[in-house]
């Protein structure tokens, strides 16, 4: 039986094709076939392309493109002809056993492109819907769609193309729900005053449901232990333009000090959906400037969202069952009065036994944003948010006059002395992980060198130096070292400077742990050489977790598609599926933004357009996280919860551990080893990338609550 999935945008102007309109394209489905082609399809040279007849999604037969020698992608076009400055919705249905960049793609005449929508790096194991809509040109007369592919092998289904004027381009955020009948408090005060959980993410022009609005009592529920935080979502819609707007903090209950209350505007960034269409999607959480004692006021136009995230810490010593935070939001208009009540169970979490990091290498900051100082709020924000391990990009080996190689702890050779970071070495950069609270004693540290000639990080010129950094990290206490060998040996050319580096230095020094990401042609080749593996998320399922496992290989996961956008995801990854899987690492590539993020000359925060993969944008006030940083600090509780009730309730008794034992069941039940290899990521669709499908938010928010219950009962016991 085919599988399919159909990768639905949440756009309301682009829910499907238009119903009744004509298949422009000839031979849509490839089912009349000449001398082994397609008929009306054309293919690039160095291409091969064939037509098969076994499991099908349209009809009786798709198309099988392979890249051949000496070719950098696989392309199939057609030319369509079209009406100048109209509207047309192509669709298509992608299968690929390997993963690569695809495009669903509409050229002119002569192959330049008008439009394309690509999936980033993506698998897809069964069929999958690529979308692409867009509107042509005034000079536009002859469309080739286009089929476009740099994986070795994909396969294609179902094309069509239909004219639909009612595509729209440029700004297409989605409004997602019909209008809220405002109250007179609401209609007076000119907007919905309205919460959702973070993860949920929130666009730019989304219109709550009335269930989210807080009028009349304006109050949000939330649960946080002792010693824990928790990020509360207020958001306003401007029912018409409105002036003026802010949320501002009302005092803070005793007990509570100015640190642990943090306030921030949500900063909205550009998201493609194609070449001609984006959406504003929320990204960053800007602080106020270090001399404001609050957010300024800002202008929202009617149909907009203003949105803010509220984090409280609860310290630890809170012995009151619950925290209460007053807030107001207010604009020309008048004042809503918001208060956060936050249920403090009593319970402490075991702190988290496996190894969190995300991938940092400083050398991609621009030298200011490299200073010791804000190096040091780097490791603290990496602490702060669940992190217990770090990667340190570091190149301690210097040669002397006399061609020797010396160990430096205290510099860094791969920066000039004239800048700073020449001496932040190996030494300082794990007392500054130290001193942030990052770095377990039992959590292995990734060291990462910038030399010895290996294509991609992690190798070094002499053995003695690997024989001299174990030697001192006992004398100095340092936690284990994993030494990093290789950035992902997926090709031939990696695959020798692996085993030519195993040979000239590890194989000498058998003691030293290694290390490096890994996908499967790694492991198929050079597998046997690592100690651990830190496979992408798309590449873990149970035959490499067993394969690990028979092996003795140590598994690690990592993830390079999200751009600190999609907290469902950071949290889901890092908590529920880390614990699921098994998994003694998680990683995320990458930490840091290489631009630093500015100030305009009013004062306001300049947010990029561009956004890549980053987490976290380097500004002269210091870290400016994303909504998918918080995410993942989420997760981590998520698996410190389910980690300290499987201890708790282990070769225990009675209704609780029992009532315990069974939703640790239903949790795994619902956290499949196989998420996100069954599921690839696509990254134009951020919120629908649904990897546990049954694990929505709602859901991974009420087991966190009744995780939270029954520790509270066990540890009372």
């Amino acid at each position: 039986m085919t599988t399919c999935i159909a990768v639905t945008a949440w756009l309301c102007a682009s829910a499907g094709v238009a119903q009744g309109a004509p298949n422009l394209p000839s031979n849509p489905s490839f089912e009349a076939v000449a001398d082994g082609l397609p008929e009306g399809w054309a293919v690039t040279t160095n291409v091969t392309a064939t037509v098969e007849t076994d499991d099908a999604t349209d009809g009786d037969r798709w198309l099988r493109l392979q890249r051949e020698e000496g070719s950098a992608y696989a392309l199939a076009y057609q030319p369509i002809t079209v009406k100048p400055n109209t509207g047309y919705r192509a669709r298509a249905w992608i299968r690929t056993p390997a993963a690569g960049h695809h495009s669903l793609v509409a050229y002119d005449a002569v192959l330049n492109g008008i439009c394309v929508a690509s999936t980033g790096w993506a698998r897809f194991p069964e069929w999958t819907e690529l979308k692409l809509d867009f509107r042509t040109r005034e000079t536009d007369s002859v469309v080739k769609i286009g089929l476009l592919s740099y994986a070795p092998e994909s396969h294609w289904d179902g094309i069509t193309f239909v004219q639909d004027d009612s595509v729209r381009i440029g700004d297409v955020s989605p409004v997602v729900n019909p209008p809220v009948d405002p109250t007179t408090l609401e209609s007076d005060l000119g907007f919905l005053a309205f919460t959702r959980p973070l993860e949920q993410g929130t666009s730019a022009r989304y219109m709550p449901l009335r269930e989210e609005c807080l009028a009349p009592d304006g109050e949000i529920r939330a649960t946080c232990p002792p010693g824990e935080r928790e990020t509360v979502m207020v958001m306003l819609h401007a029912l018409r333009d409105i002036e003026g707007a802010r949320l501002r903090v009302q005092g803070l209950p005793p007990g509570l000090r100015a640190d642990d209350v943090a306030l921030f505007r949500i900063g909205y960034s550009k998201r493609e959906l194609n070449s001609q269409a984006h959406i504003r999607y929320p990204l960053l959480l800007l602080p106020p400037a270090e001399s404001e004692q609050g957010h300024a006021r800002e202008d929202v136009k009617r149909g907009d969202v203003l949105q803010h995230a509220v984090r409280v810490r609860v310290p630890p010593d809170w012995s009151l069952p619950e925290l209460r935070l007053e807030l107001e939001a207010e604009t020309e208009r008048g004042r809503f009065p918001i208060s956060i009540a936050v249920t403090v169970p009593r319970v402490k979490l075991d702190p988290a036994d496996v190894s969190f990091f995300m991938y940092y290498a400083d050398v991609y900051l621009t030298e200011p944003m490299a200073s010791p100082r804000l190096q040091r709020l780097y490791y603290r924000d990496m602490a702060e948010h669940g992190m217990t391990s770090v990667s340190l990009y570091v190149a301690p080996e210097r040669e002397t006059r006399g061609g020797d190689i010396r160990v430096e702890l205290d510099l860094d050779m791969q920066y000039e002395p004239s800048d700073a970071r020449h001496y932040l070495g190996l030494r300082q950069r794990l007392a500054l992980a130290q001193a942030a609270g990052l770095v377990a004693p039992d959590r292995p540290l990734i060291l990462l060198s910038a030399g010895g000639g290996i294509p991609g990080w992690g190798a070094f010129r002499d053995p003695g130096t690997v024989r001299d950094l174990l030697q001192r990290r006992k004398l100095l206490g340092w936690p284990p070292l994993l030494f990093y060998v290789a950035d992902e040996p997926n090709n031939a050319e990696r695959v020798a400077g692996v085993r030519e580096t195993f040979g000239r230095l590890y194989s000498q020094v058998p003691e030293a742990r290694t290390v490096t990401a890994i996908g499967q042609y790694g492991v198929e080749h050079v597998g046997e050489l690592y100690d651990v593996w830190i496979a992408g998320v798309s590449d873990v399922d149970e035959a490499t977790v067993a394969r690990a496992e028979e092996m003795g290989k140590e598994l690690w996961g990592y993830d390079c598609n999200q751009r600190g956008q999609s907290p469902r995801f950071d949290r889901y990854a890092c908590g529920f599926y880390t614990w699921s899987a098994g998994l003694r690492g998680l990683g995320q590539w990458a930490y840091y933004s290489t631009e630093p993020l500015t100030r305009d000359a009013d004062g306001t925060w300049a947010v990029p357009e561009d956004w890549s993969q980053w987490y976290m944008a380097p500004s002269e006030q210091g870290p400016v996280g994303t909504i998918g940083w918080e995410g993942r600090r989420e997760g981590v509780e998520d698996y410190r919860c389910l980690r300290t009730l499987e201890r708790l309730c282990r070769s225990r008794s009675g209704a609780a551990p029992s009532e315990a034992r069974a939703l640790l069941a239903e949790a795994r039940r619902m956290s499949p080893v196989n998420s996100f290899a069954d599921r690839p990521f696509d990254d134009r669709y951020i919120w629908e990338y649904t990897p546990a499908p049954e694990l929505t938010v709602r859901r991974m928010r009420e087991l966190r609550e009744r995780m939270l219950r029954l520790i509270a009962v066990l540890q009372a016991s």
